[in-house]
């Protein structure tokens, strides 16, 4: 449940108490402007309380626990494979200089996904790192959030590789646990604790490449952040095209990438819907994340693409003489982007294919 400052706090709990509920975690989020609460019904039935806290606290969203899950890593090295001159076609695709041009300023980007492994490309690359696991949970390996995190900005010379963003600085929210059956998931208290904790680094983009069913509580802090002038990159999916919307990448205003390869057609696995606003690199790239003992992989799935979105805002943020404007920077995205499939925007691609030249001069 998250409940407004406005909402006596005191008074909510016990309303809580007085409907069955058990606070299991009682947590104030100034940044999100609110108080986030886990609660267990004493009785098991977890449907009939939520109902009844809904109806005795309007002001609050209430909503059962959902799961988010990591997009699991997909490629043909998803294996590992130790390469000492990767094929790399990313930066050629989204219109960006083979050599990175250095940042003029400090920027910050936010990773919520698994941690990261402290590999070369990464090397001074993490400004923060933070854990949102209940005390109980089993931690992700960060193989997956090292991948997300090196294409945002990470760089090593010696393989003549360098994601989105060199220089930028990473702020690494840990948020991911696993289950037995070695799926990586989270859930909106962790999501939310971890975006209050960005807000207050003063983080303007964040990426997320996670996703699931959608969640009222989720989607209320997400808006709040973006509403404080976050731009929140999420995966659009990677369950094919008749699956159902993947959350936070659906919500209003959040930016939903889809994956596409070096030939700029889309990645068979990717979600399709109204909510996928942009394409990028996604398939069979290149990422200096240890698998099996390797250097690193090429891995597929619209994590990825998500990384270089969130990778070339930052090196558009890095070059910019102002502030990061959110509505102003999600609008150029769509205007600059070359199109893809069906004329116009359409549920493939999004707006197209994002062309990150163009982009950052409709910033100027």
């Amino acid at each position: 449940m998250f409940a407004p400052f406005a909402q006596s706090a005191a008074g909510a709990l016990d309303v809580i108490r007085n409907a069955g509920g058990v606070v299991l975690l009682e947590q104030s989020l100034p940044e999100l402007e609110g108080l986030l609460l886990r609660i267990r019904a004493s009785d098991g039935d977890a449907v009939r309380l939520a109902q009844a806290l809904r109806q005795a606290l309007p002001q609050a969203t209430v909503d059962l626990h959902a799961r988010l899950f990591l997009f699991p890593l997909a490629g043909s090295g998803g294996s590992g494979a130790n390469v000492s001159a990767p094929r790399q076609y990313a930066r050629n695709l989204l219109q960006m200089p083979t050599t990175p041009v250095a940042l003029k300023r400090e920027v910050r980007v936010g990773v919520i996904d698994s941690g990261v492994d402290r590999v070369g490309a990464l090397a001074g690359g993490v400004a923060g790192e933070r854990s949102f696991l209940p005390n109980e949970a089993s931690p992700a390996d960060g193989v997956h959030g090292t991948a997300v995190a090196a294409l945002i900005a990470g760089q090593d010379n010696s393989m003549g590789f360098s994601g989105a963003a060199p220089g930028a600085k990473l702020y690494i929210a840990r948020a991911m646990s696993v289950l037995p059956d070695g799926r990586s998931y989270t859930n909106a208290v962790s999501v939310l604790q971890a975006l209050d904790w960005l807000l207050a680094e003063k983080v303007p983009i964040v990426n997320m490449s996670l996703g699931g069913k959608g969640d009222a509580t989720l989607a209320i802090g997400i808006a709040q952040a973006i509403r404080k002038g976050m731009m929140v990159v999420a995966a659009a999916g990677n369950s094919g095209a008749w699956a159902a919307a993947s959350f936070p990448a659906a919500l209003p205003n959040v930016i939903a990438v889809t994956a596409v390869d070096v030939e700029s057609k889309l990645y068979q696995q990717s979600n399709r819907g109204e909510y996928v606003m942009i394409a990028a690199p996604g398939v069979d790239v290149w990422a200096p994340a240890r698998i099996g003992g390797a250097n690193g992989s090429y891995v597929s799935g619209t994590s990825f693409a998500a990384a270089w979105v969130s990778g070339a805002l930052a090196a558009a943020a890095g070059q910019a003489a102002g502030a990061v404007d959110r509505a102003k920077w999600s609008q150029a995205l769509c205007a600059s982007a070359k199109d893809l499939g069906s004329a116009g925007r359409d549920n493939d691609f999004g707006c197209g294919l994002l062309q990150v030249a163009d982009f950052t001069a409709r910033l100027r």
